[in-house]
């Protein structure tokens, strides 16, 4: 190898390794067993490499005042057209699995590019419409608690970038949906609504069964009013209990 070779980053050496194994897998073709191993160690060696040029990609946003390392993993970035209402621009963006992140590509004074944020929404506060117009290159984002306009259409370079990205929104999507769910039935178990509240309360003998009170264990208070009143208290007297509502 030159100099070169030697000075190359891991990562940039990783798209040399997925090279090498695609050669591997076109000579054992028609070895069923070998050849499967090859081709998912490929799939490995691409998503690494996609992976650590997401990061590297992550490492160059400027200006923003989120804290992307509570955001969860980034799954993926890439360049969109988006349209929103009547307006259409070209965006970086970045998918965390709790945040869709809008930058705007430029150049540096030294030649390099930076993404510079210009917003961000949480994955908990959108929807999902997997396929928009005839294309097959659009999907959009819309807002639970926002109008009906307020919806931000992407559109992908490719009908692979495209499919992978609904994919994941997907999955991201259904996954706080499960979350929710599993979070509303603790909360109604907790509040004694759920299917089978206070199962583990057992009866006993101190467990009030009647709100009969007996006269004779009562002391009703006597009121003296200035004027003389007289006050029949003999249907009292024949009551046997009396109900407290």
């Amino acid at each position: 190898m030159d100099l070169s070779s030697y000075l190359l980053k891991p990562i940039q050496r990783i798209s040399k390794y997925s090279l090498l194994l695609q050669d591997m897998e076109w000579e054992c073709k028609g070895q069923s067993t070998r050849e499967a191993e090859l081709k998912a160690a490929r799939e490995v060696v691409r998503f690494q490499l996609r992976h650590g040029n997401d990061l590297l990609a992550m490492d160059d946003i400027q200006d923003c005042d989120v804290n992307l390392k509570e955001q969860g993993r980034l799954l993926r970035q890439a360049e969109f057209v988006i349209s929103y209402r009547k307006r259409k621009c070209l965006r970086r963006v970045f998918l965390f699995e709790d945040l869709v992140l809008f930058s705007k590509t430029k150049k540096a004074a030294s030649g390099k590019e930076i993404y510079v944020y210009k917003q961000s929404f949480k994955t908990s506060e959108i929807g999902l419409t997997h396929t928009l117009g005839g294309s097959g290159l659009c999907f959009e984002i819309w807002f639970r608690r926002r109008k009906l306009e307020d919806t931000y259409t992407f559109q992908a370079p490719s009908p692979d970038v495209k499919e992978a990205w609904t994919g994941d929104l997907q999955k991201i999507l259904w996954d706080q949906a499960i979350k929710n769910r599993e979070m509303r039935r603790q909360e109604r178990a907790f509040s004694g609504l759920g299917c089978k509240p206070f199962t583990d309360i057992q009866p006993s003998e101190a467990a009030i069964s009647s709100r009969a009170i007996p006269l004779m264990v009562m002391e009703l208070p006597v009121l003296v009013p200035q004027k003389e009143v007289s006050v029949d208290l003999a249907p009292l007297r024949q009551a046997k209990y009396l109900y407290l509502i």
